[in-house]
């Protein structure tokens, strides 16, 4: 028995150099994909985060003010009145001016309201511009079912990890026509599993404020695209995977079908109304 125990045991230590090193390789492999998993979480956060904010100042940007104010009273207009400002204005020729001369009653902006609509969204243009810029288009909340989601453009891995993704080939987000949205299952999209008809979408972009209304949801399968064809309406189409639980690549999809209800356009008063909630 004696002679049997010291074989196992020097057996064993003669392994236990390689069982180390094994060990070793599998705590690192095991931090760096921790690591990994932590990075993406966080890198995907800091930019929701930081797109939230560039669109609730882009809202409440002058230049969006200005811009309001401008389509207001130009559609106040007539039809047969100018847009804009006149060709003789920009050139210096003005009724009752020599050529190329500038006329100060007609250019200051104080006294002519287009010049002024238009220095003031100059200013805050050439203001933002030193700014870090928007880079989503926009942003999709669901209310009841507690979804808020920044939407980037394209759905490479690298978007769908940090934002919805705009499919491409459907309408831009906040236009008519339908717009298709992607998102994966176990993150920004899992709460549509909930979804049910009647629930309230809005689509916050900076130039307007949409609401849309759920008609339906149905499963399908992954080379079936009928539901990303234009439609006669303005609709929104959100699509995932599915089911929603499953582990690995799920086999199905799960599609969601909205339809415009309401639209206009955004103003800075929509920043404070549409704030995104801090520290989620």
């Amino acid at each position: 028995m004696e002679t049997i125990s010291s074989s196992v045991q020097a057996k064993a230590r003669s392994r236990r150099p390689w069982a180390r090193r094994l060990e070793v390789l599998l705590w690192l492999a095991g931090a760096l994909a921790l690591a990994w998993v932590g990075w993406g979480y966080l890198d995907a956060r800091l930019y929701q985060q930081r797109q939230e904010r560039l669109l609730e100042e882009a809202l409440a940007s002058p230049a969006l003010d200005a811009g309001a104010a401008a389509d207001a009273q130009d559609g106040a207009a007539g039809e047969g009145d100018p847009v804009g400002i006149p060709a003789s204005e920009l050139a210096g020729n003005a009724p009752g001016t020599a050529a190329g001369a500038v006329s100060l009653q007609r250019g200051l902006p104080g006294d002519n309201p287009r010049l002024a609509r238009t220095a003031a969204t100059r200013d805050a243009s050439t203001s933002a511009s030193t700014r870090p810029s928007l880079d989503a288009l926009g942003r999709i909340v669901v209310p009841r079912l507690g979804l808020e989601v920044m939407v980037a453009d394209g759905i490479d891995a690298r978007t769908l990890r940090r934002a919805a993704g705009h499919i491409p080939g459907t309408s831009r987000l906040g236009s008519g026509g339908n717009v298709g949205i992607a998102g994966h299952r176990d993150s920004w999209f899992r709460p549509l599993k909930d979804v049910r008809a009647g629930d309230e979408v809005v689509v916050t972009t900076p130039g307007a404020i949409s609401r849309y209304r759920v008609e339906w949801a149905e499963v399908t399968t992954p080379d079936d695209a009928s539901s990303l064809r234009r439609t006669s309406y303005s609709a929104l189409t959100l699509v995932t995977c599915y089911p929603f639980y499953y582990v690995g690549t799920a086999p199905d999809r799960f599609v969601v079908r909205a339809r415009l209800v309401e639209s206009r356009a955004a103003t800075p008063e929509d920043a404070a109304r549409y704030a995104p909630r801090r520290g989620r």
